[in-house]
């Protein structure tokens, strides 16, 4: 059942509801894209939401080592 979700969702679901496009027109009017001659570019504006995504998810989702971790206890 799970695996059809995902055929169902990817070739019925995104085609009928155009949700790529959808989404490539959000980001257009939000200035983090632009589209010239087919092609996908970030602009500066995307660049940086992009870097502080990526910053922000490798401090805080980052797995911890225990091992590594020097607790004082005096």
């Amino acid at each position: 059942m799970a695996g059809r979700f995902g055929e169902v969702f990817t070739d019925e679901y995104m085609h009928e509801f155009r949700l790529v496009d959808v989404r490539l027109t959000e980001q257009d009017e939000s200035g983090t894209i632009k589209i010239e001659n087919g092609c996908v570019m970030l602009t500066d504006r995307g660049q940086t939401i992009a870097s502080v995504s990526v910053f922000f998810e490798a401090i805080c989702f980052r797995p911890i080592d225990c091992c590594a971790v020097n607790i004082r206890t005096t």
